[in-house]
């Protein structure tokens, strides 16, 4: 139930739909404000500028790889990917830059194993789950498989972090020294 809440959310918190309603609200009920409202609202997030600025405030500042230390286990949040069903792959999208900042950290040493997690985020269809299809890019650029965990149940934030750590009980991991891996604005709402 909570998974179709946060869909609807995610619908109802889109800026399109903020200014169509206002729109609307303004054009029945003629409140002339609720018109100029949608259309500041307009401004802002078509302004690639104003919606950088917006974004940028929400998000939380990277840590120096210098500064990282080393760690047994990379935990990476999904939502960065989709499958394309023609071609039979992975398409990394906005947000990817969480599976390849991971990558880089576990080429480079500071974590030894990678967690990917995330099932299907699909509403209606429950297919190509992102962290086996992702699973299956990594051991595909000679990542070992012994050095990819998986979680594919989760569909949304909230149940990355409750699966995960039944995945980190259920193997004995949760007293190994754990990094979250995301997006930047994506990291306030993962912590």
């Amino acid at each position: 139930m909570f998974f179709i809440l946060s869909k609807i959310l995610l619908f109802l918190i889109t800026p399109i739909i903020w200014i169509a309603l206002l729109i609307m609200i303004g054009l029945i009920r003629r409140k002339w404000w609720c018109v100029l409202v949608a259309f500041a609202i307009f401004i802002v997030f078509s302004n690639g500028v104003l919606f950088s600025r917006f974004l940028n405030s929400w998000e939380v500042s990277p840590m120096p790889d210098e500064k990282l230390g080393k760690y047994d286990i990379g935990i990476v949040l999904g939502g960065f990917s989709s499958f394309d069903e023609e071609y039979d792959r992975v398409i990394f999208g906005y947000g990817s830059d969480r599976i390849m900042q991971a990558y880089k950290l576990y080429k480079q040493g500071t974590v030894k194993k990678l967690l990917i997690t995330g099932g299907s985020g699909r509403v209606l269809a429950d297919d190509h789950r992102e962290a086996l299809v992702t699973k299956d890019y990594l051991l595909a650029i000679g990542m070992p498989e012994n050095d990819i965990l998986v979680e594919f149940e989760s569909r949304n934030t909230h149940e990355n972090a409750v699966l995960t750590k039944e995945l980190l009980i259920k193997k004995n991991l949760l007293d190994k020294r754990l990094l979250l891996i995301t997006s930047a604005f994506h990291m306030k709402r993962a912590l």
